[in-house]
């Protein structure tokens, strides 16, 4: 058995940028889930190994890590996978620029989760439009600034230089996301959605993550 371990959720997309960039860069560990729905990141066990309560959480040895971007660098930078988080000062620059970009979209697509499906179903709170609007606004605002990006190119396959790096990833899986609350992005993001369709083609890992993300939310959103 594998002595690095991610601990994590699998509807939480966070814990999906971790495990998907594992398993691209093909590192071995054992998933252990923590059930974010019945509290399991506030029990005394999970603080024990993680007292931010918080998931993902990556374990090599005494090593540990939290925070899927942490986790995702970390991976990358160790040798393996330079390639997904290059070295060349201006690109990674630039990956890190989007990575900041890309925390937002995080931040408001997980508020959009909790106001509209989890508080609802779970805790009997209706949605705040108000709130709920605004966490929109800038969600819609980001995936804007991205169909712009990938619309100034036909041919562009990647968000950053030639290859794919950690945005691509990232962004892929923020994406996945977006079928929590069952919206079509690519009705108004018609050239996101291409760029999305073809990475899922060319990336069987982020298709593998699309499809066990979806598979574990039929339950919630049957």
């Amino acid at each position: 058995m594998s002595t690095t371990k991610i601990y994590g959720h699998p509807l939480s997309i966070p814990t999906r940028v971790a495990l998907a960039t594992a398993k691209q860069l093909g590192v071995a560990f054992e998933f252990i889930p923590v059930d974010l729905i019945a509290g399991g990141q506030h029990e005394e066990e999970y603080k024990k190994v993680n007292p931010n309560e918080k998931v993902p959480l990556f374990v090599e040895g005494d090593f540990k890590l939290s925070e899927s971007y942490a986790i995702a660098k970390y991976l990358s930078d160790r040798g393996e996978g330079t390639a997904l988080y290059p070295r060349e000062p201006k690109k990674r620059a630039f990956i890190d620029m989007h990575i900041g970009i890309l925390n937002d979209l995080k931040t408001h697509q997980i508020k959009i989760v909790y106001l509209t499906v989890l508080d609802p179903k779970f805790l009997k709170i209706e949605a705040d439009p108000k709130k709920v609007a605004a966490s929109e606004g800038i969600v819609k605002k980001v995936l804007g600034e991205y169909e712009a990006i990938l619309s100034a190119d036909q041919d562009k396959k990647f968000v950053v230089g030639d290859t794919f790096t950690l945005i691509d990833l990232i962004l892929g899986m923020q994406l996945t996301g977006t079928h929590w609350i069952q919206w079509d992005y690519g009705k108004e993001f018609p050239r996101l959605r291409k760029y999305h369709d073809d990475l899922l083609a060319a990336f069987p890992v982020l298709q593998e993550q699309l499809d066990q993300f979806l598979e574990n939310l039929k339950p919630l959103i049957a």
